[in-house]
């Protein structure tokens, strides 16, 4: 109770600061609040380009009529807080009696954290959602599961296989226990045909065609394929069979396993098509998996920097964020791979016992 006391009191302090600092994120100015806006008033239906740059799934637009209802500085500083709380959240899910301070610090204080805060998006909450998701599953808690596979579902791009990795563990769970992991999400969906219409899927296939995403800001692999001069389907290539790794290791698992999720979670984001640098938060789990392991890990850190050089080299090299990802994927590979070996070289108890009796 205490906890969520401080947790309750640091959140309003925050929120206070953050309205109080006098900014406002990118996307809450010109995505959040005037999508909302337009909805409240019935001047669109979403993905019809009535709201530009819109391009979450149609429910998520609920909780955004926030930054409609408030002023502008004040609906990003609650982003911004929740934000900040989902980090903290993911990296409480992950953490152990061995995981250091410094690494929940550092990923708080890390350049995908300022990214976020200067663009105002959701990633934040995404993240914590998928440490309410690990919580649920280590937990067996079907009904915290399920509302935080529904916040996932809101921008699934870059936490799918994630989600697909909890829904398998939660599979060999009871019916009743699996109903109340998917009912969330389903029910979810199928209101959302009543509610936005039911040409909805279409007409955000058709907004995607229409006004893609913004280009210059992106920090995907293919940035880098098309600054090499190489072909970009490559790229794309790569993130397929990237998927498919993943979906072996999702079949794999049989119980939850956070080195499991960190590589996922690092997979995800190293060969995703669509990655922005605040996206990077959500790999901010793996990075204190791997201090919790060994806190010289904590100098996978310094990759977060790698945006810096932009300042000199031009925002053609926006692919060098990508270094953060991908060294988390190496290390946490590693670490795995390290971690099995120690398990296979200890010999059990029951092989030192056989070995006193037959060789005295």
């Amino acid at each position: 109770m205490r906890k969520a006391a401080l947790a309750l009191l640091a959140g309003v302090l925050a929120c206070a600061v953050f309205a109080g600092a006098g900014g406002c994120g990118q996307d809450v100015w010109h995505v959040f609040r005037p999508a909302a806006v337009a909805y409240l008033q019935n001047r669109t239906r979403l993905y019809d380009g009535g709201a530009p740059g819109f391009f979450f799934a149609p429910w998520c637009i609920y909780p955004l009529l926030l930054t409609a209802w408030l002023p502008a500085r004040w609906a990003w500083a609650v982003v911004m807080t929740v934000n900040l709380g989902g980090i903290s959240l993911a990296c409480y899910a992950v953490s152990d009696e061995h995981t250091p301070r410094l690494a929940r610090l550092l990923v708080l204080a890390s350049m995908p954290t300022v990214a976020l805060a200067v663009g105002g998006n959701i990633d934040g909450i995404m993240a914590g959602a998928v440490g309410l998701a690990w919580l649920a599953i280590r937990r067996r808690r079907a009904w915290l599961l399920g509302p935080a596979l529904l916040v996932l579902s809101c921008k699934p791009i870059n936490v799918a296989l994630v989600a697909l990795l909890y829904l398998r563990l939660a599979w060999a769970w009871t019916g009743k226990e699996r109903l109340a992991v998917v009912a969330p999400t389903g029910a979810a969906v199928a209101l959302s045909f009543p509610l936005f219409g039911l040409d909805w899927a279409l007409r955000y296939a058709e907004s995607l065609r229409v006004t893609p995403p913004l280009i210059e800001p992106q920090v995907s692999l293919w940035r880098a394929f098309a600054w090499a001069g190489w072909p970009v389907g490559w790229a794309y290539i790569l993130a397929l069979l990237a998927a498919l790794v993943a979906l072996m290791v999702i079949l794999r698992a049989k119980r939850p396993d956070a080195g499991t999720l960190a590589r996922l979670l690092a997979l995800s984001l190293a060969f995703s098509p669509y990655v922005l640098d605040a996206h990077l938060v959500l790999v901010a789990p793996a990075l204190v998996w791997l201090a919790s392991k060994d806190r010289r890990w904590c100098w996978l850190w310094l990759a977060t920097l790698a945006p810096i050089a932009r300042l000199w080299l031009g925002n053609e090299l926006a692919w060098l964020s990508l270094a953060y990802p991908l060294a988390l994927l190496v290390a946490v590979c590693w670490q795995c791979w390290r971690d099995s070996t120690q398990v296979l070289l200890t010999p059990s108890q029951d092989v030192l016992y056989l070995r006193k009796v037959t060789f005295p």
